[in-house]
This record gives C-alpha cells, structure tokens and sequence, in this order.
C-alpha cells in the first residue's frame, strides 16, 4: 500500500504533510483541504505564535524524556 501521508520534523514539531493523491481523492469527495491558519481564520502573527507554542510544548517534552532517562545519584 501506497504511504498516504509523510512526516517532517521543523523547528522541534513533526508535521504530516498529505499525500497529493489522498488530497485530490478527499477534495473529489467535496472535503475542502487547507491548514489550521485557513480554517481557524487567524493572521499570520496568531498562527505563529500557534507555532511558537507548539515548539514550546514539543521541546519540554523531549527534555522531559531525556530527564526520566538519566539516573538520579
């Protein structure tokens, strides 16, 4: 079966990017294919601080993982 979808890492946030033939099939369909910044209606200063937190939230946790790997002495 054919990968539907891809990943990519950005500044710390894994975003899944749509395959282009999954996006025509769901836009065929009368589904209407955009990103959070279309259907939320937010400026371009709003969705980066979206992203600003995203980064935030994806950075702790990672810190916090890398915390519960170390030993404590």
């Amino acid at each position: 079966m054919q990968e539907e979808t891809r990943t990519l890492r950005q500044r710390g946030v894994t975003i899944t990017i749509m395959d282009q033939d999954k996006r025509a099939r769901l836009e065929a369909l009368g589904f209407k294919v955009g990103t959070a910044q279309q259907f939320l209606g937010l400026t371009d200063e709003e969705n980066a601080i979206v992203e600003l937190r995203l980064a935030l939230s994806a950075a702790i946790r990672t810190r916090r993982k890398q915390r519960k790997k170390i030993p404590q002495l």
